[in-house]
């Protein structure tokens, strides 16, 4: 379901403050939802749903935060896949994204539940990933991906890309 929902109730109205945390709504109309998750007027956290179940999360660190921060986006500020011990380090991301799924005995994070769940993932089918990039690729789309993401510095660029080719949506690049 789309928008912010917080224990089962849909949020309408911004900011909403849930325990230490403020969240407010930054998006510009027609575009894409954009969240901001804050503690004490510092920004922790930029959500931006652009669509095809993409979300873009960005964490922001202030201070000893910087030092302490790992999870399903690797630790910061290195990028090492560090398992949920915070010593584990992966190489697989496969592993580490089983890591980190979410299991029986913790609370819900969606409305309902819905695969995948812990013990059963579903890995994308590479051929058809593959067929359907060159199929965009033999029709110019390549070049069309290249230039909704020319805004991005390199590494985003690649992935922007890559997300662009996957989902046939160039607009995805606005989320970048």
């Amino acid at each position: 379901k789309d928008g912010v929902w917080i224990d089962n109730i849909q949020i309408s109205d911004f900011p909403v403050e849930e325990g230490p945390f403020e969240i407010t709504n930054i998006s510009k109309k027609n575009k894409m939802p954009v969240y901001i998750v804050s503690v004490m007027n510092k920004k922790l956290i930029s959500i931006k749903v652009p669509g095809h179940g993409f979300l873009f999360v960005q964490m922001f660190a202030h201070g000893i935060q910087s030092k302490m921060m790992y999870g399903l986006m690797g630790e910061y500020p290195s990028g090492k896949l560090i398992g949920r011990d915070g010593v584990t380090e992966f190489v697989n991301t496969n592993e580490y994204g089983e890591e980190w799924q979410v299991q029986p005995y913790e609370d819900m994070l969606f409305l309902e539940t819905r695969g995948p769940q812990f013990a059963g993932c579903r890995y994308p089918d590479k051929k058809a990933i593959e067929l359907a990039r060159k199929l965009r690729s033999n029709t110019g789309f390549d070049e069309l991906a290249k230039k909704a993401c020319q805004h991005l510095d390199t590494q985003d660029f690649e992935l922007c890309v890559e997300d662009v080719m996957t989902t046939g949506d160039a607009g995805i690049a606005d989320g970048y």
